[in-house]
């Protein structure tokens, strides 16, 4: 089966308003997941599945095993009836949480349960909400009690304790998708594990530029040693 290629300009929407990318030397093709692997054989990854049929979830299964990343590739899905399908056919590939699974952890901490709580997911991945709005441009579109709600959910969930008490149970936390330097430097002050970017050599640049100054930055390049 052919596989589309990518639209030659695309708007970033996690970005400020108007940032747009550009194909360069026509170089649109979308690789495979096969080719991806074989070109990036060390290289830790991320695997979102949008299609949660028990054969798609079976032939990823079959090739991160043949290609031996069950240590080092994550899976998961928006919808906790896939991560469940997906957990259950390998336990061994580290799973992140599904919106339900989020929301659940949200509801819990506020309990004070949490410390209690058994997790079956190896990463914890979230979004910032409430820079996303900022960012795309409809802050005046959402209603003054949503953006409030949003605030709630970014100081609760996403505070440093929290990421902290997370790594302490065996978690990684990563947070996406950060674009602009100043939501980098609020994810390191969270202490995160990673961030997912649509611009990996401004971050490169960034990390190169401050890890000698920022503590977030430098325990995270010694825990990478």
């Amino acid at each position: 089966m052919n596989v589309p290629v990518q639209w030659v300009k695309c708007d970033v929407t996690n970005c400020y308003s108007g940032h747009t990318t550009t194909v360069e030397h026509n170089d649109n093709v979308i690789p495979r997941l096969r080719e991806v692997f074989e070109q990036f054989p060390d290289f830790p990854m991320n695997i979102d599945l949008k299609n949660g049929s028990d054969e798609l979830i079976e032939k990823v299964n079959e090739m991160v095993c043949e290609f031996e990343r069950e240590s080092f590739t994550v899976w998961g899905s928006v919808h906790n009836s896939v991560c469940k399908k997906m957990y259950a056919m390998n336990p061994r590939i580290p799973l992140f949480f599904s919106l339900a699974r989020v929301v659940m952890v949200y509801l819990i901490l506020i309990t004070g349960l949490l410390p209690f709580w058994p997790l079956r997911e190896s990463c914890f991945e979230f979004c910032l909400p409430s820079l996303m709005i900022e960012r795309i441009g409809v802050r005046s579109r959402v209603p003054l009690i949503a953006r409030c709600l949003l605030l709630c959910f970014d100081t609760f969930l996403l505070h440093r304790l929290v990421c902290f008490h997370l790594q302490r149970r065996g978690l990684k936390v990563y947070v996406f998708v950060l674009n602009e330097e100043e939501d980098y430097d609020y994810a390191m002050r969270l202490g995160v594990d990673g961030i997912m970017t649509d611009y990996p050599t401004a971050l490169k640049q960034y990390y190169g530029a401050n890890r000698d100054s920022d503590p977030a930055l430098r325990l995270l390049s010694n825990g990478q040693n």
